[in-house]
């Protein structure tokens, strides 16, 4: 042990004493301005972080970034957010009674550690090695570390009611933690705290239908209710609205519902693959073909499509699921179009002659799309090949203009015609599945169901050793009603 007598005859207890002056003027002199500096940073760096959040969240309404991507970035600027409000919190409060007590400490502390030091330290003892002196550590995972953090929150809001900007945050850590009934609770607390921002409600009702297992309860079809009264055209809430009027069997609601936000959407728009797929998946429920239901493309679409660059030729096995997906769900204009170009590009001249016939016939009665297909026709060298086949393939550009002069029964007629030259082809051509394929969908077209079995049989019996080919022909007859 050393005593103060001692210590003050040596260099360190000179040097350490104006050391200890020098920094307790620094503590005392900033002590009146730095709770206000700290609660300024503090919400200073959460207001770039709501920012940083916002933009997320565009950027992947948008399709910027992917839904992991997201997530990702998310989930570190809420654990920064989390770390600034524990810091705000742990911030000194500018009370008179808490000044007078950190005055004291600031005085008080050196003198205590000197006492201690004289009476345990040990001032002549040689320096040692950092890796003797520091032990190592291990910072815990993100995932815990929000989860402890959002806990903390949570007891706090239990105590003091917190701020929107708590509940919110508070909700979005629990949803990054699939705790979606906690975070369900969080949001909707956000919402009440909050009530003029439709976004904050759309994101609590979203939060109810995963807490759910993807069914829209009462409280979230509420919820999206309330979105549209604000916002009429969200296509968060009217997705959700019509999932659940589908899901309560209120279908000719959901189809109105579902098909106008088809519509208005954007090309690329990320929800439009879930809106079409809902609508197929509708047309299955209720027994009625997909053409009928899923509307034809939009002005957007057909343009986007048209200034679209070529893609690098996909493989034969993306070639073939993409056939099979536009088999059961044909109301997709860009879908025919790429299976086309990358028939075309990989020397499947017949093939992609085949999937441009089979978009023209899907949207026989859309003159507008038809003259975009028309270009992309030519674009793949397709147009005049295809006349001279003798119209077996598909309406030309001026059989399109000359229908929209037709009567209904005229339409049919040339209809019929076309497909009788299908058919005629079909018995020089028998192994052309693409051609069998169509001709059993026209004669569906035509309510022809007998024309459309004996077609079916009579292409089972030039594929029968082609297990893929007659799996193809047995899905489009099911589709078509020939097999249950």
């Amino acid at each position: 042990m050393t005593g103060l007598g001692d210590m003050a005859a040596t260099p360190f207890f000179w040097m350490a004493a104006v050391l200890i002056g020098i920094a307790v003027v620094l503590l005392l002199w900033p002590l009146r301005r730095r709770a206000v500096a700290a609660e300024a940073e503090v919400e200073g760096e959460l207001s770039i972080y709501r920012d940083q959040l916002d933009e997320i969240e565009r950027d992947r309404g948008i399709g910027r970034i992917g839904e992991e991507e997201a997530r990702a970035a998310r989930l570190e600027v809420e654990r920064r957010m989390l770390a600034a409000m524990d810091r705000a919190r742990a911030a000194p409060r500018r009370s008179p009674p808490l000044r007078i007590a950190l005055v004291a400490a600031a005085v008080g502390a050196p003198a205590l550690a000197l006492f201690i030091y004289a009476d345990l330290g040990r001032p002549g003892l040689p320096d040692q090695p950092i890796a003797a002196r520091v032990p190592a550590s291990v910072p815990p995972g993100e995932a815990g570390e929000m989860a402890a953090r959002a806990e903390a929150l949570a007891e706090r809001l239990k105590r003091d009611g917190g701020s929107f900007e708590d509940w919110w945050l508070l909700g979005q850590s629990l949803a990054f933690l699939e705790r979606y009934a906690e975070a369900a609770r969080a949001f909707g607390r956000a919402a009440d705290a909050n009530p003029d921002d439709p976004r904050v409600r759309g994101v609590y009702g979203e939060t109810l239908v995963r807490a759910a297992g993807g069914r829209v309860t009462p409280d979230a079809e509420m919820a999206f209710r309330a979105v549209l009264e604000a916002r009429p055209d969200d296509p968060r809430a009217r997705y959700y609205v019509g999932l659940a009027a589908a899901q309560t069997e209120h279908f000719d609601e959901a189809l109105d519902i579902w098909q106008g936000l088809y519509r208005d959407s954007p090309a690329d728009a990320p929800w439009l693959a879930a809106v079409r797929q809902g609508l197929v998946d509708m047309a299955s429920v209720l027994g009625r073909d997909p053409a009928e239901i899923v509307p034809e493309p939009s002005p957007g679409e057909l343009a986007r499509s048209e200034a679209l660059p070529d893609p690098t030729p996909p493989a034969a096995g993306d070639l073939d699921e993409l056939r099979a997906r536009l088999e059961t769900a044909p109301r997709d204009f860009e879908g025919w179009l790429a299976l086309a170009r990358g028939l075309a590009s990989r020397g499947d001249e017949a093939g992609a002659r085949a999937a441009i016939a089979r978009v023209k016939e899907v949207y026989a009665g859309a003159p507008f799309v038809q003259q975009q297909i028309a270009k992309a026709e030519a674009a793949l060298g397709l147009g005049s090949a295809a006349a001279d086949a003798g119209g077996g393939r598909g309406p030309s550009a001026d059989d399109v203009r000359a229908a929209q002069e037709m009567s209904p029964e005229e339409q049919k007629e040339m209809i019929a015609g076309m497909v009788g030259s299908l058919a005629a082809r079909l018995e020089d051509e028998p192994q052309d599945l693409q051609g069998w394929l169509m001709l059993m969908r026209s004669y569906g077209v035509l309510g022809d169901a007998q024309a459309a079995s004996d077609a079916y049989e009579r292409a089972r019996g030039h594929f029968a050793g082609d297990a893929g080919a007659l799996a193809q022909l047995e899905r489009q007859a099911r589709v078509s009603g020939l097999l249950r």
